[in-house]
């Protein structure tokens, strides 16, 4: 647009072109052709608006005498072109901004611009009951109008903080006193039927009753049903949802990843002589399983050999070999090498080149320099993805092993007693919540009003550029998740919402110290204290080569959102966000070869929409097998290999089922007492639901959910023990946490006020 020239500012009743007006836009304007009742409004094409600081004043006037006959307050919303469309809705990937003044209606309207979509403005409805409506059952595609009502506006509905009634072809499964009368539920049933007869097709309708009639807010065609893939798996393997990510994952994810992930601990296994051959990942409806291949390959699993069998296979070829390649780490000289060649080389080299990639011009590269580029960053991530597992098992695990041997053997210490004297020397994953504790405390009350207003105004906030560098560009593995950066929202809840600073969590380490030397026989005093400096040096490697692994492994994102953008360009993709549903193969040669497609997206889109309402089996096939016993290895491996299988047991326990006294009982993750209302976090969307002190509840956290514990007054998961990754980062915010708590998000309830011992490992629901 010129600078000088009025944007053509339309009426929703001439908003025909999908292209300029938005998918939103388009299916509102239908609807009021068709003679629907909508909200009196206007809509701003594409690429209409001038740059922020350029003709503001015109801008202000132009709105003003396009929307002069609405009446305040107003709603205004992104219309991308990509959205509500057959092949997928994005359904709430775009912005909404209700209650706006004309004051604050040019703010808005760029605000809500800044993706490069149409922007609609409407008058509100004094909404009395709003929610959703399907003209089919939206899971499994079946006849049968559903709806979802909530008393007012159904923001928090769309938004899954709220859940609202249910009713199936207009009878209501609420008792008592209902939000919708049964008459009303028969007035959006019609209506959800009359779309969809008119568009030919299922629809997804927003709906609102004010005072005075029925409202449509927003009609699209119901992209995807979800549809449970087929399980095929080998039979007598034993397969476990994987814990650590509790989100779905797309393809390009998965074939990104875990290729890299497999190598590297088969590599890794084999240089400690850890007596596993690999661990083995597969997709099974949409969700990541892994299953531990035993050493020499495949067979049944699920079986505990008896000890003496154990002892003995141990003591015969090939396995003694494979074991014996453990025996360099018998010392501290090959671990004290390891850790110095990632603090003083390794380390601060991948940071640098991750960031010299980060800022790589993708437009500049053609397909084939894309593919290229892609290579080099998947080299990269395999290099640091080795140096990690190195870091794992010679850093952490045989030092903390060692210790944990060395305590239960003179004091009789149980694990947890063990993980005090070391977990809170590994402090990577926790800076980035530190950081942003430090930001909110020196955000004025001032400057809180204007960012709750404006969410933009985030990035002004003194410091923020450097805290979104160095932690804005981490996803967990899973590449379709927008980061920090992309995601100002949720940056501005995490940061607004942020406590204060934890205590010092090394007073607990210092005070376990002493305990054990007054405990100790002197003559094993110096032993002890060798053991624990090497384990405490070492704690800090393993978060920060994992940091570092998220980070490369991130590069990848922005590659994908511009092959999404090409392919969709050249018609080889529906829709650039198909990108996520694709193997990275096939991305890549469809990026040098025009003709190349794929047949099957509605099927891959369909699995994914499985995922995301389904949490899956926990496990297929039989139990797996307990790890083998330190008694069953030979002595001379008890300082290496018997190390490592005392920190993994730690790593992912058996859950622990029994309650006691009224309370569900887990393992004790990190100590402290605290009461708060559950929130139960699947993923990184549900963080704006939980508010400070709050307790997440969660199947586990990861590294890049560290921000959370900076707001979070404590954290209960279903998976993991003292050593994963939710324990670690609770100690190390000094924030309670209960491990293992079997089946934690189906005894507790969204809202419910609890008590959680995380030194007892207990939660108590009042």
């Amino acid at each position: 647009m010129a600078n000088s020239a009025t944007p053509d500012i339309l009426p929703l009743a001439a908003a025909h072109d999908r292209s300029s007006v938005g998918g939103k836009a388009e299916g509102l304007g239908r609807a009021i052709r068709l003679g629907h009742s909508v909200p009196a409004g206007v809509v701003v094409p594409i690429g209409s608006i001038p740059p922020k600081g350029e003709d503001a004043g015109d801008l202000n006037d132009w709105l003003g005498a396009a929307t002069a006959s609405l009446r305040p307050p107003l709603a205004v919303r992104s219309s991308g072109a990509d959205e509500d469309l057959a092949e997928a809705s994005h359904a709430g990937q775009y912005l909404t901004i209700l209650s706006v003044t004309p004051e604050d209606l040019c703010r808005a309207v760029r605000e809500c611009a800044a993706d490069g979509v149409a922007v609609i403005v409407q008058e509100m409805v004094d909404a009395t009951v709003a929610g959703v409506a399907f003209s089919v059952d939206p899971v499994t595609g079946q006849p049968g109008a559903v709806i979802e009502a909530v008393s007012g506006i159904a923001d928090h509905l769309l938004e899954g903080t709220e859940d609202g009634e249910h009713w199936v072809d207009g009878a209501g499964s609420a008792t008592g006193t209902s939000v919708l009368s049964d008459a009303q539920a028969r007035e959006v049933v019609a209506l959800a039927e009359a779309l969809s007869q008119a568009t030919g097709s299922p629809v997804d309708v927003e709906w609102a009753f004010d005072d005075r009639q029925l409202w449509l807010l927003q009609v699209r065609p119901l992209s995807v049903f979800a549809h449970q893939p087929t399980v095929d798996l080998p039979d007598l393997q034993t397969w476990t949802q994987e814990p650590r990510f509790p989100e779905p994952m797309h393809r390009l994810s998965f074939s990104n990843w875990f290729p890299i992930h497999t190598a590297a601990l088969t590599r890794v296994f084999a240089e400690f002589g850890i007596p596993v051959e690999t661990v083995e990942h597969r997709r099974v409806e949409g969700r990541v399983y892994s299953r531990e291949v035993p050493f020499g390959g495949g067979g049944k699993d699920g079986i505990r050999l008896p000890a003496w069998v154990m002892a003995l296979a141990f003591r015969l070829p090939p396995l003694r070999s494979r074991l014996a390649l453990a025996k360099r780490y018998d010392g501290d000289e090959a671990i004290l090498d390891l850790m110095e060649e990632w603090e003083s080389t390794i380390g601060p080299a991948a940071i640098a080149e991750t960031g010299r990639m980060r800022r790589t011009d993708l437009d500049r590269l053609d397909g084939s320099g894309l593919v290229a580029h892609i290579d080099r960053v998947r080299s990269h991530i395999r290099k640091l993805a080795i140096i990690h597992y190195r870091l794992t098992v010679g850093a952490v695990m045989i030092p903390t092993g060692r210790l944990g041997l060395f305590m239960r053997r003179h004091l009789s210490w149980d694990p947890s007693a063990t993980i005090d004297l070391v977990s809170s020397f590994g402090d990577a994953t926790s800076e980035a919540g530190r950081m942003l504790t430090g930001l909110a405390a020196r955000i004025t009350s001032e400057q809180r009003v204007v960012i709750q207003a404006d969410r933009t105004a985030v990035l002004d906030v003194d410091g923020i550029e450097d805290f979104l560098d160095r932690h804005g560009h981490r996803v967990n593995i899973d590449l379709a998740r927008p980061t920090l950066v992309e995601d100002l929202g949720r940056l501005v809840h995490l940061l607004l919402a942020a406590g204060a600073d934890s205590a010092n969590s090394r007073i607990r380490a210092e005070e376990r110290e002493a305990d054990a030397l007054a405990a100790l026989d002197p003559s094993v005093c110096d032993e002890f204290q060798g053991l624990l400096q090497l384990a405490r040096r070492g704690r800090p490697h393993q978060d920060a080569s994992e940091l570092a692994v998220l980070d490369a492994v991130t590069l990848m994102r922005p590659i994908a959102l511009e092959a999404g953008r090409r392919l969709a360009t050249t018609g080889q993709l529906p829709l650039r966000t198909d990108v996520w549903h694709l193997d990275l193969d096939e991305l890549q040669q469809m990026l040098v070869d025009e003709n190349a497609t794929v047949s099957d997206l509605v099927e891959r889109r369909s699995e994914i929409a499985w995922a995301e309402t389904h949490v899956g089996a926990r496990r297929f096939g039989p139990d797996p097998a307990p790890l083998p016993g330190i008694e069953t290895l030979p002595r001379s491996l008890h300082q290496t290999v018997g190390a490592i299988l005392w920190s993994a047991a730690l790593e992912s326990p058996p859950p622990v089922r029994e309650a006691a006294d009224g309370a569900l009982c887990g393992l004790p993750g990190a100590p402290g007492r605290t009461e708060g209302a559950v929130r139960f976090v699947a993923g990184e969307a549900d963080f704006r639901k939980v508010g400070a002190g709050d307790i997440v509840v969660c199947r586990t956290a990861v590294a890049a959910w560290s921000p959370l514990f900076a707001v979070a007054g404590g954290i209960v998961t279903e998976a993991g023990g003292a050593l994963s990754h939710p324990a670690t980062l609770a100690r190390e915010y000094g924030v309670p946490a209960v491990m293992s708590v079997h089946d934690a998000m189906k005894h507790l309830t969204e809202g419910a006020w609890v008590q959680i011992d995380g030194g007892l490992g207990t939660v108590t629901v009042f």
